[in-house]
């Protein structure tokens, strides 16, 4: 039997990741390059050589994980890429002669995570993101739930109960959505920045917090994190929460979330959080699962119609 090869790409604002899969999902393939920030022209060439690329090399299909959101309409809005506001998919169809289907990047992590990572054991998963950005997906039974408008699973925009901000003494950020005090400008990497520019009188990297430093600054966040993680619960009420991106990759953080989360559950029994298994080659996995499953007939799965 002849093995069947797909293709993922997962771009992001500084690489496009590319990997090809054989039928049992083991990765055979893979090739990294920069994301082009000059113009939407090079973007665009860089994207289409990718795709050429793992064509050339032996997947039948390609699909795409990316930031922001695609609109009804065919429109990448993505605050981080010199594409944003551009018809990506039409014009990557265009210029490589097929079509590339396009799937949120928080929701191709955790359509990788369900199938064939930290969640595949369970009835029903949340996949969290928490890097640049916080986003993230919810599937139950291995499908993930629909999003017809591209809204679903940004989270990371809901905001803090100002009762948390205020216990903690902490001022209202600014979100590069527009709004103010949304979750993403306190939990993720940018946020631990500025929770430890406020707590210590300067901005250090969550991958640099350590010793006194992060005794002081990650019990703020990890009260942060809970309540977000406790938001989860109450919207979608999952069995596991798996955690990726890459705060994730902080020592310790499933114990001390799930400890903080503990303490503010509603239920008596909080979700499981566990890390990622793909790590990171979650999201270009979770791209190639889904244009596998267009090309298969089976759209269910990715919360779209077959």
């Amino acid at each position: 039997m002849t093995d069947v090869f797909t293709g993922g790409i997962d771009l992001g604002g500084t690489k496009m990741f590319a990997q090809i899969f054989n039928g049992d999902w083991e990765p055979v393939f893979e090739h990294e390059q920069p994301t082009p920030d000059e113009s939407y022209e090079t973007f665009l060439d860089a994207l289409g050589r990718q795709v050429q690329l793992l064509i050339e090399t032996g997947a039948e299909v390609v699909g795409v994980g990316a930031p922001g959101i695609v609109t009804r309409e065919g429109v990448l809005l993505a605050a981080n890429l010199a594409a944003t506001g551009q018809r990506v998919p039409r014009d990557l169809a265009r210029l490589t002669g097929r079509d590339v289907p396009f799937l949120k990047d928080c929701r191709a992590f955790a359509l990788s995570e369900a199938l064939l990572g930290a969640g595949r054991d369970a009835p029903s998963m949340f996949g969290l993101v928490i890097g640049t950005g916080v986003a993230g997906a919810f599937a139950s039974e291995g499908r993930l739930a629909p999003s017809p408008n591209g809204m679903a699973g940004e989270i990371g925009h809901c905001p803090l109960p100002y009762e948390l901000i205020a216990r903690l003494g902490l001022p209202i950020f600014p979100c590069g959505c527009g709004r103010s005090g949304c979750y993403e400008t306190y939990c993720s990497g940018p946020g631990i920045a500025r929770l430890s520019e406020r707590i210590l009188g300067r901005a250090v990297a969550a991958e640099d917090l350590q010793g006194e430093d992060a005794d002081e600054v990650l019990p703020v966040w990890a009260a942060i994190t809970a309540s977000l993680l406790d938001t989860i619960a109450l919207a979608h009420d999952p069995d596991v929460i798996v955690l990726g991106g890459g705060v994730s990759r902080m020592p310790g953080i499933v114990q001390r979330l799930s400890e903080a989360l503990d303490q503010i559950i509603l239920s008596d029994r909080a979700p499981v959080l566990r890390l990622a298994e793909g790590g990171d080659r979650s999201g270009a996995r979770g791209a190639a699962l889904y244009a596998r499953a267009l090309a298969s007939g089976q759209g269910s799965i990715t919360g779209q119609s077959s």
